[in-house]
């Protein structure tokens, strides 16, 4: 069965499957448990009642009667075994590998045809482990089969009676044992609704349950959403605060780094060396201002010396001008003055 076949299934259908994945999950969970602990925790109804032809007894704490339903309780006649002669149901006993249950009960609805002379559609059936052989990998199980037409003339006759099965078993020859259980397969395939069928009201719990589950995850995001926004708003004055502190940091590292800026390109030492390296050998100053944003040099050179390419050609310097100029030529090897102003660059932001 793919996709395309299970979205197109219809509503009994689905159900079905549903039952029979939910009845394979309870005997895997049955099969780990041990025998002893199951036959404990089982639920046993409390009215087991023999069916034949010629009507209904009743059987309590080992003696048989007329089945009367006036004398019993509407929980007893809602939970009552229905048990039939052996003469109506086709027993056989099979060798089959160490299978769980349910799997067990699949592999002889694939081949009921060829271990019974019914088609699989118009019986009943119901496994049942006689003996397990680990060392040998196999078991020994007994086969039930019992034709749909008469488990449900034993079941219309049982209502009509004031019955609502619980289980349809078979009892043998010897014994007070009852084996199988026709009404879970009947239930599994559609077969039976019964008074006793509470999967609706099984599925309104489900439904009840994850709305409550859906109710309780929103009620526990709202708590902790509110929880958090309560957190959030305490918080507020102290990030406010904070966050003042914090631009008056970087506003003190920002006026600071500018100061120190400043300081390196104001600093005397680097304007007097800038000063110095511009100087021509054959040039010397003897006085020497600065006001912070200009430097004046006054002094001698002899012979040319170009002061201001030179200073121009500073990168502390710029704008090199002459404040003052000797019109009439000097004499060889005689020294003349010259006065140079010149401004400090502007240092690069970065």
């Amino acid at each position: 069965m793919n996709i395309k076949d299970i979205l197109f299934l219809d509503m009994e259908t689905t159900g079905r499957l549903i039952r029979q994945g939910l009845a394979w999950w309870i005997d895997e969970l049955l099969a780990l448990v041990p025998p002893q602990w199951r036959a404990r925790f089982a639920q046993r109804p409390k009215l087991i009642v023999d069916w034949n032809e010629q009507g209904l007894t009743a059987r309590e704490e080992g003696n048989a009667k007329p089945f009367d339903a006036a004398s019993h309780t509407s929980g007893e006649l809602d939970n009552a075994t229905i048990v039939i002669p052996m003469s109506h149901v086709l027993t056989r006993e099979l060798d089959l590998p160490l299978l769980p249950p349910n799997d067990i009960r699949r592999l002889v609805a694939l081949d009921i045809d060829r271990l019974t002379p019914f088609r699989v559609d118009t019986v009943y059936f119901d496994t049942e482990i006689i003996q397990r052989d680990a060392d040998r990998g196999k078991q020994r199980v007994l086969l039930g089969v019992m034709p749909r037409a008469a488990f449900a003339e034993v079941l219309e006759r049982a209502q009509s009676a004031g019955l609502s099965a619980a289980a349809v078993g078979m009892r043998g020859e010897a014994g007070s044992n009852i084996h199988f259980d026709f009404l879970a397969q009947a239930r599994g395939s559609g077969g039976v609704s019964g008074a006793r069928a509470r999967l609706p009201l099984w599925w309104a719990a489900v439904a009840v349950l994850m709305v409550a589950n859906v109710g309780l995850f929103a009620y526990r995001d709202s708590t902790s959403l509110d929880e958090l926004r309560s957190n959030v708003d305490s918080q507020q004055a102290t990030v406010a605060l904070a966050m003042r502190l914090h631009s008056k940091v970087e506003a003190e590292a920002e006026r600071r780094t500018a100061l120190l800026d400043r300081f390196a390109h104001n600093a005397p030492l680097r304007i007097w060396n800038a000063v110095t390296n511009v100087m021509p050998a054959n040039a010397w100053a003897r006085r020497f201002e600065w006001n912070g944003q200009t430097v004046q040099v006054s002094g001698y050179e002899k012979g040319p010396a170009d002061l201001l390419v030179k200073f121009e050609s500073s990168p502390v310097l710029r704008n090199a001008r002459a404040l003052s100029t000797n019109a009439k030529p000097a004499a060889p090897n005689t020294p003349e003055a010259f006065e140079i102003a010149a401004d400090i660059r502007p240092t690069v932001k970065r």
